[in-house]
């Protein structure tokens, strides 16, 4: 179940400093919570000129239910453009998450393996 952590320690960072962009894919890390979810909106500029969109997810560990719904919203507009998003290395928690969501229509979601 999802728990927020009792504090922030110095070993969690916030959202804005957990997006990566490393040549043609994108990084998601760590936990993305609450309405703060700039580090989502830029996977937009990020594909800007892409035709597949591939977003590295295999060091996000948690996601709220309000992010993941942020999240649906970008790829569903991608999609709309005629991208293929590509997420992966999805862990099972997310992957269930993103199911619920209804992600898998408009995303191809890659387990981690």
């Amino acid at each position: 179940s999802w728990e927020p952590p009792p504090e922030l320690t110095t070993s969690q960072v916030t959202s804005e400093s957990l997006d990566v962009q490393i040549g043609n894919i994108y990084r998601l890390e760590g936990e993305i919570v609450g309405p703060n979810t700039e580090v989502l909106r830029k996977i937009t500029a990020f594909a800007s000129g892409r035709t597949k969109v591939e977003v590295d997810c295999s060091q996000l560990r948690r996601m709220d239910f309000v992010s993941a719904g942020t999240l649906f919203n970008i790829v569903s507009q991608l999609h709309a453009q005629g991208r293929l998003v590509v997420l992966k290395g999805v862990n099972s928690m997310l992957a269930a998450l993103m199911q619920v969501m209804s992600l898998h229509q408009v995303a191809r979601i890659e387990l981690r393996g």
